[in-house]
């Protein structure tokens, strides 16, 4: 069964990767190690509501596709 961690890092996966964007992008976005940016884009580590905030203004799309199914 698919966490909502699950649904939000494959949902900023795919967004990434229509802008080609990489995890070093990501963790540089979020003010993270690039280890820990790989965590939370794989779905091993939770995204926080600020990071998810921070995400969307980013790619330009709106947090709810992030919960999208």
């Amino acid at each position: 069964k698919m966490t909502h961690t699950d649904t939000v890092a494959a949902n900023i996966r795919a967004n990434m990767a229509r802008g080609s964007y990489r995890i070093a992008d990501l963790a540089e976005v979020i003010g993270k190690t690039a280890n820990s940016a790989s965590s939370k884009y794989n779905g091993r580590a939770p995204i926080t509501v600020d990071e998810i905030g921070t995400i969307s203004e980013w790619l330009g799309v709106p947090v709810s596709e992030f919960f999208a199914k």
